[in-house]
């Protein structure tokens, strides 16, 4: 019997503790990221990778870079067809400045995986850097 109340105890902190890394990332990283996987759902790579990067050296020296990411993000949706839904996997804060974020985005034939990394030099958020995956084993903690 207390074998059974122990299983019930673990499983009410699992579902808890599910329910609550959505709280853990921040509200305008929640906008951000929610924006960033409606504009990929309507198929605007480039709006969305440029939502993700504006106002960060990424958008403004590394332009061959975006150009690579947005490329290869639109093969990748041609392979899997278009996003349906996201879904926040976990949440991690390694420092007070520097957030990172995976989620699973929806496709009717397969999963992707991304993972954003945040930083905070002063006040505001900015994105570090995204990467996605088709196998989850690949995404980086």
């Amino acid at each position: 019997m207390r074998s059974v109340v122990n299983f019930v105890v673990a499983l009410t902190f699992m579902g808890m503790a599910s329910a609550a890394h959505a709280d853990d990332l921040p509200p305008d990283l929640k906008t951000k990221t929610d924006s960033f996987f409606t504009l990929l759902k309507k198929n605007d790579v480039p709006g969305a990778y440029d939502l993700l990067f504006q106002g960060t050296l990424m958008a403004t020296q590394k332009v061959q870079d975006m150009q690579v990411l947005n490329t290869q993000t639109k093969s990748v949706l041609g392979f899997t067809g278009p996003i349906t839904g996201w879904e926040l996997m976990s949440v991690k804060q390694s420092a007070p400045s520097f957030t990172s974020a995976r989620f699973i985005a929806k496709t009717d034939t397969l999963p992707l995986f991304f993972k954003f990394e945040f930083y905070k030099p002063r006040d505001t958020w900015t994105t570090y850097k995204v990467t996605y995956f088709d196998d989850i084993s690949k995404v980086p903690e």
